[in-house]
């Protein structure tokens, strides 16, 4: 009997910040009862688990137990909680500050902040903070974690109000003065003009030598000397850098301080010998830093890029320190689907476990060969699985991208019978719990191959904006079967565009027998029989802009003539004199709804139109001080037709509507767009802008949690340089 798990779909619910703000003290507290029962049952600490000698290495307090075992306690706690509002239930807690032995605590929402932050939840990190703000606004600790959300979130300018007024007030600490520096050195690293690059740098170098000069901290110090390098300040930087060797080396003999910051420690020590000029020991440490910095790419990525800033202004030879700090290659994998034999018990590949174990370990000979430790494909059966199954095995990042949702899938995209069934959900399980799958669309539009097809792109660009985001080598492999389909199929279709975009890719061989080939593929076409698009309700992939004006809402009846004649003239204006004409356009009172037929013109558009509204003076054409744009981008296949209604041709379906649910999110004149977007803006090639990962954020109406970036301009694109001031 095939058990097939259904729980309460809890994937629309939100847990409100009053719900998220004991999340923690109740792990807390699930921990305990958990360890509790242990102990009465004869259990005690052990390093590893042993159920003979009834050791287990979580007995102990909640505050030392590894991350990724609070997770599963939280992660535990918040789905009960879900399912219980899924149901129906509500849960009530006591108001803020309503009595003094009420559950919320300024505690809960530093906490609370602090864990949505690490976890990439940015906005609602910020959203959290803000409510602990509304009961305790001089809280620093909140105002520090708000400003800190804000840096990671791009808002610099108003990060800094609230570190400058921090400091005003005499909060000289290194985590004030640390964020601010953070935000000019940020500045300067946007900037693109020489004079505003050296007043920024000038600024980060200041704030991290006044921060040092009053802590001693080693993080501000090691910024402070390699800023001061970079600023021709080299007797400074010297002098900075030998005292944060000093202490580093230190800090590195002592066990305690050891445990907990071995690789920071190292990787500053680096740093510090390579400002002091000391080539051989920097080398020494920076082989040290890449070894203890296995699978932490961010912190290795970021290593390097100071690394990278001071051999090249010393001019020196950086390949040795390349090396060590070498990041693991990315590769995208695409092939066409197996199907079952006729009696859909079976594989068209050869003695299922023995093929499927060889091609396992080709793909592992791959990666090693190459340096592959991250990998996006499809799951459908035969090389997809085999790829994904071979990145797991190997310890490396797996991320599997589904054209549409898996019941769908598993009908539409699997194929191979129950033995290839059976390694999709355990693999699917897996990297569900590792926030590791992507849907390209939540169900097929238009015919299944342009589906796949989509898919294919998607995958590539996901996998360019990990490149991108690491700085490190992309590998292009396909497997195609040699039917008379082939050319036609999606894997065909896209090896064909990789190449005329200027990328090559290995090809490697399914080992299929005829015999079932040719009944797979009578199947695959009498399944698909029938499920061609009418005429009338024809697809393609579009770019989608939503925007609503912030302020809007307060404006009273007298100023709206001049909000229709000011601001929505200024935006009419702009679309009759620019090239990226939008496919069809409509505005409901202050929102704007346009659809394009590119990414690239819906970015550029957008990127332009944030910097009209932003830069106008509007309280000197009559219209409130303030007005601004919230725009949020989603780009996907959706259905051109007529609108019956109005008798005008529309766009409509799925993606649309996840476009309008970014932009209730978007803070305010910044423009956010969709996962879809950013990665189709890799995949095309797109150069006018770059789009900045913030973080999984949940959008409005309880649509659901997905990762979402920031569509930033490229200011080292010519066109873009002719354009600025």
């Amino acid at each position: 009997m095939k058990y097939e798990p259904k729980p309460i779909d809890t994937s629309k619910v939100k847990l409100p910040p009053y719900l998220e703000a004991i999340i923690e003290k109740l792990s807390i507290s699930i921990h305990d009862n958990w360890a509790q029962k242990r102990i009465s049952e004869g259990w005690k600490y052990g390093p590893k688990r042993d159920d003979v000698l009834r050791e287990h290495p979580c007995l102990v307090p909640y505050a030392e137990l590894p991350e990724e075992e609070k997770d599963y306690d939280r992660k535990t706690l918040t789905e009960s909680m879900k399912m219980l509002i899924a149901s129906g239930c509500s849960i009530n807690t006591p108001a803020f500050g309503d009595a003094p032995d009420a559950e919320l605590t300024v505690d809960s929402f530093r906490q609370l902040g602090q864990n949505l932050r690490r976890k990439g939840d940015a906005l609602q990190a910020y959203d959290a903070i803000e409510t602990g703000l509304s009961s305790w606004p001089q809280d620093t600790r909140l105002l520090q974690l708000k400003a800190l959300v804000l840096a990671d979130l791009g808002v610099l300018k108003s990060a800094r109000e609230i570190l400058i007024r921090l400091v005003e007030e005499g909060h000289n600490d290194e985590e004030t003065l640390g964020i601010l520096a953070r935000t000019y050195k940020e500045e300067w690293l946007q900037a693109w003009d020489p004079k505003t690059r050296k007043r920024y740098l000038s600024l980060a170098f200041a704030t991290y030598q006044q921060c040092f000069a009053g802590t001693g901290g080693y993080y501000p110090g090691i910024n402070a000397a390699t800023l001061a390098t970079l600023l021709g300040k080299s007797t400074t930087a010297k002098r900075i850098a030998s005292l944060v060797c000093q202490d580093c080396s230190q800090k590195l003999t002592d066990p305690e301080e050891r445990s907990q910051a071995e690789y920071y420690l190292t990787a500053t020590l680096a740093e510090a010998y390579l400002v002091l000029n000391d080539y051989e020991q920097a080398q020494e440490y920076y082989e040290r830093t890449g070894r203890l910095g296995k699978g932490m790419y961010q912190d290795l990525q970021a290593t390097r890029k100071n690394a990278r800033f001071l051999i090249n202004y010393f001019g020196i030879d950086g390949r040795n320190i390349e090396n060590a700090l070498q990041l693991p290659g990315v590769a995208v994998f695409i092939s066409d689907k197996i199907v079952a034999d006729h009696d859909g018990a079976g594989s068209n590949l050869p003695d299922y476990p023995k093929t499927m174990a060889y091609v396992v370990n080709q793909f592992c000979d791959l990666f090693a060969e190459n340096n592959i430790g991250i990998g996006f494909s499809s799951a459908k059966a035969g090389h997809d699985l085999c790829f994904l199954n071979a990145l797991k095995k190997k310890g490396g990042e797996a991320n599997m991208v589904l054209p549409f949702n898996k019941d769908r899938f598993m009908s539409e995209g699997i194929g191979g019978g129950r033995d290839w069934e059976r390694l999709f959900e355990g693999i699917s399980q897996a990297l569900q719990d590792e926030e590791r799958i992507s849907f390209a669309s939540e169900w097929p539009i238009g015919k299944i191959k342009d589906t796949f097809f989509y898919a294919n792109q998607f995958l590539f660009g996901l996998a360019l904006l990990k490149v991108r985001q690491l700085d490190t080598k992309l590998y292009l492999v396909s497997a195609m079967s040699a039917d008379a389909e082939r050319e036609h199929s999606p894997t065909h279709e896209t090896v064909s565009w990789w190449e005329s975009i200027g990328y090559r890719n290995e090809i490697i061989d399914i080992p299929v027998s005829k015999a079932k080939k040719e009944k797979g593929v009578a199947k695959k076409r009498s399944d698909n029989a029938g499920k061609e698009i009418a005429p009338a309700f024809q697809t393609h992939i579009m770019a989608i802009f939503f925007a609503d004006v912030v302020g809007y809402s307060k404006m009273h009846e007298g100023y709206i003539p001049g909000f229709v004649k000011e601001f929505m003239g200024d935006i009419a204006s702009f679309i009759a004199g620019n090239d990226y004409k939008p496919e069809t356009r409509n505005t409901w009172g202050d929102a704007f709804y346009f659809i394009f037929k590119n990414i690239r013109d819906a970015g550029v558009f957008a990127l332009d139109v944030a910097d009209i509204v932003t830069r106008t003076p509007w309280e000197e054409r009559g219209l409130p001080k303030g007005l601004n744009l919230r725009i949020s981008l989603h780009a996907g296949p959706v259905y051109h037709c007529q609108d019956p209604v109005t008798g005008q041709e529309m766009y409509t379906g799925s993606h649309v509507s996840r476009a309008a649910r970014i932009e209730p999110v978007t803070p305010p004149g910044q423009v956010y767009c969709s996962q879809a977007f950013a990665a189709l803006a890799a995949a095309y090639q797109v150069e006018e802008f770059y789009c900045e990962y913030v973080g999984k954020v949940n959008y409005a109406k309880g649509y659901g949690k997905f990762s979402t970036y920031r569509v930033r301009k490229n200011h080292d694109f010519p066109s873009n340089k002719m354009n600025i001031g």
